[in-house]
């Protein structure tokens, strides 16, 4: 097994915090993968590129349907950007170096090269998260174009979004005008650490799970379940030290909790066999 932590996943975790604090997706991404800040730059460099490409084929006056095409001409024409439905979980997917270089991904991470290329053309782009699937907006709403980044860029309508909602839950969720909400950044992270979590766990790489966990529990500082989630991982892992601290932390910040309750036990426990040593 790979070391469980070290001292390059704690300067991404600070390149992490900074990224949430400045609201900068890309950044985020890159410090989620744990990249050098130098192939971060080359990856920024290449979105540039890649949105100049855009921009030299459409501009901001032009409808949205015209933007979204010249988009998909790029992006899903050109230079073939487009979903992984073989290896749909593994980590590579939720990986935005991975996705920049092998062109396939899961549809948040598309999404998210659509709206940083776009971003670099001068193009509006949102990415959407509807329950199940994540697509991406061209143009202002409500007259903006959707766009399924997955599906190479296929152009989208309302009705497409309902069903495909419809499809994903069985019948089972009612649609609603939300579910075409803008997604915020910090909302995107969270997404993408989810699946990271998804696949690490399939992948049954343990110090994966543990680096999303922890980056979760960053993200989400005000919840004591990710807080208890990734003490959980620690310990299981032989983390027991990083576990105490944080079980010590949920204890102090977040009384009257069911996690505190169990961070409190786990503490009792790990004293007692402490004191039978």
């Amino acid at each position: 097994m790979r070391e469980l932590w070290s001292r390059r996943d704690e300067d991404s975790l600070e390149r992490f915090r900074k990224a949430i604090e400045e609201d900068d997706l890309v950044g985020g991404l890159f410090a989620i993968e744990g990249v050098t800040p130098q192939s971060a730059a080359r990856g920024r460099e290449l979105l540039r590129e890649w949105g100049s490409r855009v921009r030299a084929t459409t501009s901001l006056t032009q409808p949205p349907l015209l933007q979204a095409r010249a988009l998909q001409g790029v992006l899903g024409g050109e230079l073939g950007f487009r979903g992984d439905a073989d290896g749909y979980h593994h980590p590579k997917n939720s990986l935005l170096r991975e996705v920049l270089t092998r062109r396939r991904g899961m549809p948040i991470l598309l999404s998210c090269v659509w709206m940083e290329a776009g971003r670099e053309a001068g193009l509006f782009v949102q990415g959407i998260g509807m329950p199940g699937h994540f697509i991406a907006r061209v143009g202002p709403p409500p007259l903006g174009q959707l766009v399924d980044p997955f599906a190479g860029g296929r152009l989208l309508t309302e009705r497409d979004c309902r069903l495909k909602v419809h499809e994903l839950s069985g019948g089972k969720l009612e649609w609603r005008d939300e579910f075409l909400r803008r997604s915020r950044t910090d909302e995107i992270f969270e997404r993408v650490l989810s699946n990271l979590a998804v696949g690490f766990e399939q992948e049954e790489d343990g110090p994966g799970c543990y680096r999303a966990a922890m980056f979760l529990a960053a993200l989400r500082p005000e919840s004591a379940e990710k807080q208890l989630k990734a003490a959980s991982l620690a310990d299981e892992l032989g983390a027991h030290d990083v576990a105490h601290r944080i079980y010590e932390h949920l204890v102090d910040t977040f009384p009257e909790t069911p996690e505190c309750e169990t961070a409190f036990e786990r503490l009792e426990q790990g004293s007692r066999g402490l004191a039978v040593n």
